[in-house]
């Protein structure tokens, strides 16, 4: 795939590396232990390496959907799910006209992007793609650093808030995207009358090849699972 990109004078940056695909493996194998079979979404799928290397490491049976408004890159997302034998689910279109599946979990890995134009862009998605998440579904959103930070936002983040519960962040290594700071922002969507753990889980990942500091950060979000069993909250 980087040969073809390459051929095609196309960034490597529009695939999310393995390392943060597999991470968020782990994330949803401690939501979803039971094995049962998801649909994984992916709004902006890009090449769809995210979205596939979640599905391939992921311990339930994935079906993984996706969609993608460059040809270039759904023509790629497209050759690299018949590559992995997954249903041909990748969806050449505008991400804000594509509905009617009901998601588990959605992925995505919103771009870096300096026009001020586009600076509600992850917050629309986010709006947006709630009607494709079934009710209690999860949202595992790559974002930059600039996603609290941005101005006049605060009816932005205000709907968020009225449609999904925040449950945590947690912060990549800063050398593995060159053009900006990331995080993983993991939310749930809302359903009527439940009631979620109140701790929200916040990780400052340093490397991801530092062993020490990785088992660190995996107890770390082992205990906050703990503590939600012992209290017998449900997220």
């Amino acid at each position: 795939m980087l040969k073809a990109m390459k051929q095609e004078s196309l960034s490597n940056e529009n695939i999310t590396p393995d390392t943060i695909g597999i991470f968020i493996a782990f994330l949803t194998d401690k939501f979803y232990p039971d094995g049962d079979k998801l649909t994984l979404f992916d709004s902006l799928a890009g090449t769809a390496n995210l979205l596939v290397t979640v599905a391939n490491n992921i311990k339930a049976e994935a079906f993984p959907v996706g969609v993608e408004s460059d040809y270039d890159l759904y023509r790629s997302a497209r050759a690299l799910l018949d590559m992995t034998d997954y249903a041909d689910e990748i969806y050449y279109q505008d991400t804000f006209s594509f509905s009617g599946i009901s998601a588990r979990i959605m992925v995505t890995d919103f771009p870096a992007d300096n026009d001020a134009s586009e600076a509600y862009f992850p917050y629309r998605v986010l709006l947006h793609h709630h009607q494709n998440l079934e009710a209690g579904g999860m949202v595992f959103a790559i974002v930059t650093e600039d996603f609290f930070s941005v101005t006049e936002t605060r009816n932005f983040k205000n709907d968020i808030l009225e449609h999904y519960h925040p449950l945590g962040l947690i912060r990549l290594p800063r050398d593995i995207f060159r053009s900006c700071e990331k995080s993983i922002l993991i939310l749930k969507k809302k359903t009527e009358g439940e009631t979620l753990f109140d701790k929200f889980l916040l990780v400052d990942i340093p490397s991801f090849e530092d062993r020490d500091e990785m088992q660190k950060i995996i107890m770390k979000i082992n205990h906050w699972f703990d503590d939600i069993e012992s209290r017998k909250g449900r997220v």
